[in-house]
């Protein structure tokens, strides 16, 4: 009986050690980096949102799904038309798996895509330290470069429109 607790006892503590992130750590990072990006990358041409956030440190790696939107509002205001939407939709959807959303005043293009942030072996690099924020500088920096990488790759497929 006690080899058997004894057993149960260690396999706790590594499962302890070797846990991923809970569910609520998980959308409290996804939440404060969705938080944020109002005060960094959303300040372009895109809005922005995160969508998901887990890690496997078995692997060492985390991932982010990340969705970008393009927008478009058909009023006098703004300025953008529905032949403007409509171009910029046929040329990205040649190159990207995009999705649309449309109605009469308004339309967006959605890019959803997965980062994978690397050497994420522990919940001390995910996390910041000094409780400032919920997630690391590491995490933040490395979401960022995801960021401009998929921007990068949405304002390629758009060409010069």
């Amino acid at each position: 009986m006690k080899s058997l607790f004894l057993s149960l006892l260690i396999l706790t503590n590594f499962q302890v050690l070797g846990a991923d992130l809970t569910p609520t750590e998980s959308s409290t990072i996804s939440e404060d980096l969705d938080n944020i990006c109002g005060d960094s990358w959303c300040e372009g041409d895109f809005n922005w949102y995160v969508d998901n956030f887990n890690c496997s440190f078995e692997e060492k790696t985390c991932s982010v799904d990340l969705t970008l939107r393009d927008e478009f509002y058909f009023d006098d205001e703004y300025g953008s038309t529905r032949e403007e939407f409509v171009t910029k939709l046929d040329v990205v959807s040649k190159v990207l798996n995009v999705d649309v959303e449309s109605d009469v005043d308004y339309s967006s293009i959605t890019y959803q895509q997965t980062c994978t942030l690397v050497d994420m072996d522990s919940k001390e690099i995910v996390f910041d330290q000094t409780g400032h924020t919920s997630y690391s500088d590491e995490v933040y920096f490395q979401v960022l470069d995801c960021v401009t990488e998929i921007e990068e790759a949405y304002w390629k497929a758009a060409g010069d429109l």
